[in-house]
């Protein structure tokens, strides 16, 4: 999954065009509901609210390189 989502673009400014693809390739990989509950273990339409929730709070914003959902499917993922 994280292969997916990793951005190896040199340039901040390459990024911000790109956001919108990275996150359509995150929701098409998480769409699958058995791969999402095995990766992040919660189905995709729950994984989303969650990140929606976490953007209007303001816990989480989008970082230079990494999108809010990366920031949080990577914090779910670690041990």
């Amino acid at each position: 999954m994280l292969r997916i989502v990793h951005n190896t673009t040199n340039s901040i400014t390459e990024f911000q065009p790109q956001k919108k693809r990275r996150i359509q390739e995150l929701m098409e990989y998480l769409v699958h509901i058995e791969r999402c509950r095995s990766i992040i273990h919660m189905g995709p339409e729950t994984f989303f609210q969650l990140c929606e929730q976490i953007k209007e709070i303001g816990l989480v914003k989008d970082a230079s390189r990494s999108i809010v959902e990366e920031q949080i499917a990577k914090f779910l993922l670690s041990p």
